[in-house]
């Protein structure tokens, strides 16, 4: 029975061939398994042809060799060596009968071109035989050298977890290093936290604009809203965290003018309470009306006095205006019947404008230009009962004069912003742009500035 002593990392064993078909290389469904990472996972096979054993290489990348010589097939032979990478394979066939390869008979030729038959030579008398010569005794047969005890070696045991193992190129047959790294349920967990990361930061680079200015409206309305109706906490973070150039801040921006709207009707409410007091109680109880004279009453000179700076103190309530306006019914006609009387005689008109300007330049550096000129109007208003027609003259000569170089002013800085602006659109900065127009829209307060800078808002939509 022919064997195949596999010799291989130091160690030998033993298969014996007994199917007509034997596979080699390093796969598991072979039926010589091999080790070595040059051995092909379906490398060669030994097949039973004609009697003898026949090798053939699986067209493998790195060959293999027949007694040092790399062959693709070969006939082995007793004791041929066949070696797969550093893996040795040694035929042993003792015991077993080969028989020769059949010779091939040479074609014969055909019989139109046969050569004339030649007649036989004369036979020739041959000579009485030589009496046989006595045999010699036969010479004991060697016995052959027992196999070596490592070749019964214990079978070859499969791949284990631990070892250090291959896998083939389907396309080439080269051998390639199986890499060690992470459980492929790891690596889909991995993807999958890429791709939940992906989506994050995509939503996140998308927060801006209408969701953005959603969210920030949505919050400052409930700033806004009952039990604690914050208005001016809602304003200062609306305008903190809002996107001017995003789709939803119009939206935004009215309700940030609606909300200081109510700041300014609650100002006013409160504004109308403190006066009312003030005038019933520090005033009304003090005049002569009704043709009695209460204990605690004042000279009208003296009430002209306390008249004038409640006006002063509280010229933008209901009963200011009405004291101005002229309006009928007591207590107000006899107001205005002794401010027409006494109030304009000690009046500092000096220092009446000293006050406006003050207030009036304090607008200016916020560029509220409407609101600095609007100061002027209302001390015109306010005095025009309060002073004699000349000192009234005189006022309203210096408020014009002051009036006209805060409307140059104002379209002096109103064309260096609108060209600032401007210059944001060409550079296709839309966002600053716009921003840039909605503040100088909300600033300036002339009515033809306004309509300008909102103009080009429109265009940049």
């Amino acid at each position: 029975m022919p064997k195949l002593y596999i010799d291989e990392d130091g160690r030998t064993s033993v298969y014996e061939i007994l199917e007509d078909e034997v596979t080699i290389g390093r796969g598991a469904a072979n039926a010589v398994q091999l080790r070595d990472p040059r051995a092909g996972k379906h490398h060669a096979l030994i097949r039973h042809e004609q009697g003898r054993l026949k090798l053939i290489d699986l067209e493998t990348l790195n060959g293999t060799r027949v007694n040092g010589r790399y062959r693709n097939e070969a006939w082995l032979a007793q004791g041929d060596t066949v070696t797969i990478g550093a893996s040795v394979l040694r035929l042993d066939l003792e015991g077993v009968v080969v028989e020769p390869p059949p010779a091939t008979a040479a074609p014969a030729a055909p019989a139109a071109f046969a050569p004339a038959a030649k007649p036989a030579p004369p036979v020739a008398r041959s000579a009485p035989p030589r009496p046989a010569a006595p045999a010699r005794p036969a010479a004991p047969q060697r016995a052959s050298a027992p196999a070596p005890a490592r070749a019964r070696a214990a079978p070859r045991r499969g791949r284990e977890q631990g070892d250090a193992y291959y896998e083939d190129s389907e396309e080439d047959g080269r051998p390639v290093r199986k890499k060690k790294g992470l459980d492929s349920s790891v690596i889909v967990l991995v993807c999958g936290l890429g791709a939940v990361l992906l989506v994050v930061v995509m939503f996140l680079a998308m927060r801006t604009g209408l969701t953005l200015n959603k969210e920030v409206f949505l919050k400052a309305d409930k700033m806004a809203g009952p039990p604690d109706n914050d208005y001016a906490a809602a304003i200062r973070y609306a305008e903190k965290h809002g996107d001017p150039g995003g789709e939803n801040w119009q939206r935004l921006h009215e309700h940030i003018v609606k909300w200081k709207g109510f700041i300014v009707l609650e100002q006013a409410r409160q504004l109308d309470h403190e006066a009312s007091e003030y005038l019933k109680n520090e005033i009304t109880r003090k005049t002569r009306t009704r043709g009695f004279r209460p204990m605690n009453a004042l000279p009208n000179e003296e009430i002209a006095v306390l008249l004038k700076g409640f006006l002063e103190r509280y010229g933008d309530s209901t009963d200011a205006g009405r004291i101005l306006g002229g309006a009928v019914g007591e207590p107000f006609e006899t107001f205005q019947n002794i401010l027409r009387t006494y109030a304009s005689a000690d009046t500092d008109i000096n220092g009446l404008l000293s006050r406006a300007k003050t207030k009036a330049d304090a607008l200016v550096v916020e560029k509220r230009y409407g609101a600095a000129i609007q100061v002027y109007e209302n001390l015109e208003a306010t005095q025009k009962v309060l002073l004699q027609e000349d000192l009234h003259g005189t006022l309203v000569q210096t408020t014009t004069d002051r009036k006209k170089r805060l409307d140059l002013a104002a379209r002096e800085d109103f064309s260096l912003d609108m060209a600032a602006a401007r210059a944001m659109a060409r550079r296709g900065e839309k966002r600053r742009a716009r921003a840039r127009f909605q503040v100088m829209a909300d600033t300036y307060g002339i009515p033809d500035l306004v309509t300008q800078a909102q103009d080009e808002l429109i265009k940049l939509r």
